[in-house]
């Protein structure tokens, strides 16, 4: 098999690649196409493998033939990451969605990448179990998208992210080789993890065929306290929480328009769950703090609102630093969200977000808002995200800078999740924390020496 020189061109790749994946399971995605916000010129060719096997096929036959291959789930992580380098394949895993091997006893699960989190969920949920993971993505979005880009939600304050829920995976190699990291029980062992390697890595080091995850009971009782108050006043019970002996699974700080919201959830049975409810309501009483407490489907649809109102956010930006620095990290972000919203409610062109319908002093208050930007913030973990919309290219710009030298000041990052493709053009997404690291550089040299994985999307360059 000649290599390929660049002389081959779309119809060329798909006649090849119709000799080991199912008809009608290939074709062109056209530029304009949202999956290609990278800058491709030409058309490119995509193929959806239906197993492990197939692949394989298609990663050796681009490595023999020279082809550049990008991998997607279901593109809704596609303005995330750095620009990269063109391609000639897209490989797309949503075929591959099947939930291989479910043991609710030992509380584990594999599956295949494209399956979607909402129905591994509702599979799961079948038995009483869960995958304690809840990032701010769309509903569509796939285990292997999740993975690959490592995203996390607030329940990162109790279960972790879903590097530490992962144990283990098939991936392929960028030549065709299929290996097996870590493995399929909850155990720990000795030796390199090679299971986190390719969790957060944006597929550039292989393409992950099966993944095998951890999973907890469903809680027996659910119950989420929301307090209203100012940073400050939030900051003060964030400490006396951080001191004491409440383990929440959730613990965000959220802002909204002028108004800060601590939304505290406990999974557990209900005498913990209302145990913990009642510590947070003295501390909300300590304070002068208006409260409001859900249980259970109430609950869940008000983080599932919160959900939903900024997963299409046009800037989502991750910050990183000490909880103890969150206070006042918060008076910066409050200061430079009021000047936002000055600034685009003068010229009148506000976005409005879904908000919350709200219990206060016995009545039902509508909270939807007008605001161009929000905060949530995981004031037990230290990791936040601000979603933004409506700004100018040049405006997102500026406020990641303002965040990144805010957080640097407090030890801490600023790392762009999600931006158009024109922002990631004027300034990097990982900025020069993670620039260029050597370490990266020989990981990928290593496992991808004929750069057939899409090069320069995550940090680093690789």
């Amino acid at each position: 098999m000649t290599r390929f020189d660049g002389s081959v061109g779309p119809d060329e790749i798909q006649k090849s690649l119709s000799k080991v994946c199912d008809v009608g399971a290939f074709g062109l995605i056209e530029t304009g196409n949202d999956i290609l916000h990278n800058g491709q010129s030409e058309p490119v060719v995509w193929t959806e493998p239906t197993d492990e096997e197939q692949m394989a096929d298609v990663l050796r036959m681009a490595s023999e033939y020279g082809w550049r291959v990008g991998l997607v789930g279901a593109g809704t992580q596609m303005a995330t990451g750095r620009l990269g380098e063109p391609v000639d394949v897209v490989v797309r895993t949503s075929r591959m969605n099947r939930i291989l091997e479910f043991a609710p006893a030992d509380l584990v699960v594999t599956v295949q990448p494209g399956v979607t989190l909402d129905a591994l969920q509702a599979v799961l949920a079948e038995e009483g179990k869960m995958l304690p993971l809840d990032p701010w993505v769309r509903e569509t979005a796939t285990i292997g998208g999740i993975s690959a880009s490592g995203m996390s939600g607030p329940r990162r304050a109790l279960y972790g992210t879903v590097r530490d829920m992962a144990i283990g995976l098939r991936v392929v190699y960028p030549d065709g080789t299929m290996i097996r990291t870590g493995g399929k029980v909850v155990k720990n062992v000795a030796g390199y993890d090679m299971t986190k390697l390719f969790i957060g890595s944006y597929g550039t080091l292989g393409a992950m065929s099966e993944l095998t995850f951890k999973l907890r009971p469903l809680p027996l009782h659910r119950e989420t306290v929301l307090l209203y108050g100012t940073a400050e006043q939030i900051g003060r019970v964030q400490h006396r929480l951080l001191t004491s002996v409440l383990i929440p699974s959730r613990a965000e700080a959220m802002y909204a328009r002028s108004e800060w919201t601590l939304a505290v959830d406990c999974d557990e049975n209900e005498t913990s769950a209302r145990y913990q409810t009642g510590e947070l309501l003295a501390l909300a009483k300590s304070e002068g703090m208006s409260f409001d407490v859900r249980t259970g489907v109430d609950a869940d649809a008000w983080w599932e609102d919160a959900r939903s109102s900024v997963v299409d956010a046009d800037l989502v930006v991750r910050v990183s630093v000490p909880p103890t620095e969150w206070p006042s990290l918060a008076d910066t972000l409050t200061r430079l969200t009021t000047r936002l919203l000055e600034r685009h409610d003068d010229a009148g062109d506000g976005r409005v977000f879904p908000g919350h319908h709200i219990m206060r002093n016995g009545e039902m208050v509508n909270n939807r808002q007008l605001f161009d930007v929000c905060h949530s913030f995981g004031v037990t973990v230290g990791v936040g995200r601000m979603f933004l919309n409506g700004l100018s290219d040049q405006e997102s710009v500026d406020v990641v800078v303002k965040l990144r030298e805010a957080t640097k000041r407090r030890r801490g990052t600023a790392v762009i999740e999600r931006a158009a493709y024109s922002v990631r053009q004027r300034i990097d997404p990982f900025g020069d924390t993670f620039a260029m690291n050597p370490l990266f550089q020989r990981i990928k040299q290593q496992i991808d020496p004929g750069q057939v994985l899409r090069k320069g999307i995550y940090a680093g360059g690789i």
